[in-house]
């Protein structure tokens, strides 16, 4: 017999799920300018909200970035939280869109050569896509000859994920789950020689990473990578896909993709050298701008002396 509360609770989300569903339609219909105009409005009211969001942006720019003055800073993260709702309403835009007009809107502008030869080479691909411009839209290009897996993290919301995961289905994705059943998954594609798209720069739980510096402050840094890498036998490379207004009249807005070589230590057998290459590598991709990268998120949240920072106030 079901508990009490069980119909309320399948009821909420049941109608969550629906909304959620209809805003992704909706979002999808609209121009792409126009979606990242309503992004870009979501993105000024956080900031004017003054809320966690603006919080958690300006603490994590004071500890990367001391060096710069009270208005550089806030003129950078109220950046950031607006390229960060163009980025939530873009994904509605690139799941739903047939992925041959996706890639008209995308362009190559950095390592093209470099991604065709590990395609061509018999080995298997990850490509680490941290969280800058739409790290969505990579996938337009990256999956664009051949299927890709990823690794994800369930959202919160369990009523979200299956929603997720067939909207990427748009770019020839398939989902696998960031546990064990997953890795597994993602080391067999590896020896296939598939590509696995991974997101290097969340932070991992205590016993998945080593504390490392990411802009000088130490960072509890995912070892996963290096291990798929070395036990997948694998290639990596780096791919940003930073926002492009287009220019007026001759090109329409989209996106311009980067594969970036890792630092050489990236797959050494000493794992705290393989995620200090790793956050070096990071650390150059954002450093191509900056005003893209979701600095809303909680990088440094655990303490390498032990506890947690308090993100919720304005004393890092």
């Amino acid at each position: 017999m079901n508990s009490p509360n069980t119909e309320p609770v399948a009821s909420t989300n049941t109608l969550a799920l629906c909304l959620a569903a209809a805003a992704i339609r909706v979002g999808s219909w609209l121009p792409l300018s126009v979606n990242r105009l309503l992004g870009a409005t979501i993105g000024r009211i956080a900031w004017l909200a003054n809320g966690s969001l603006r919080r958690i942006t300006l603490i994590n720019l004071s500890l990367c970035f001391p060096n710069l003055s009270d208005a550089e800073r806030y003129a950078l993260g109220r950046a950031s939280l607006l390229n960060t709702g163009r980025a939530l309403t873009e994904s509605a835009w690139v799941w739903l869109r047939d992925p041959a007009y996706l890639a008209k809107r995308t362009r190559i502008i950095e390592g093209q050569q470099l991604f065709h030869d590990a395609l061509a080479d018999d080995k298997g691909l990850i490509v680490a896509t941290p969280h800058l411009g739409n790290w969505e839209a990579c996938n337009i290009v990256i999956a664009q000859n051949q299927p890709m897996t990823y690794l994800y993290r369930a959202p919160r919301a369990a009523w979200l994920e299956p929603l997720i995961i067939r909207w990427r289905a748009n770019f020839n994705a398939h989902p696998a789950r960031l546990d064990a059943g997953g890795l597994r998954e993602v080391l067999q594609q590896l020896k296939k020689g598939q590509i696995v798209g991974v997101l290097p720069d969340q932070e991992p739980d205590p016993q998945g990473g080593v504390f490392t510096p990411l802009f000088g402050v130490p960072a509890n840094s995912m070892t996963l990578l290096q291990k798929l890498g070395i036990r997948g036998n694998a290639r990596v490379l780096f791919c940003i896909c930073e926002r492009d207004s287009g220019q007026w009249l001759k090109r329409k807005p989209g996106w311009n993709i980067s594969f970036i070589e890792p630092e050489p230590d990236l797959l050494n057998s000493d794992p705290l050298v393989a995620a200090h290459a790793m956050n070096k590598t990071i650390e150059r991709c954002i450093q191509q701008n900056p005003k893209q990268y979701l600095w809303s998120y909680k990088r440094f949240s655990l303490l390498e002396a032990g506890g947690r920072r308090n993100y919720k106030s304005a004393d890092k």
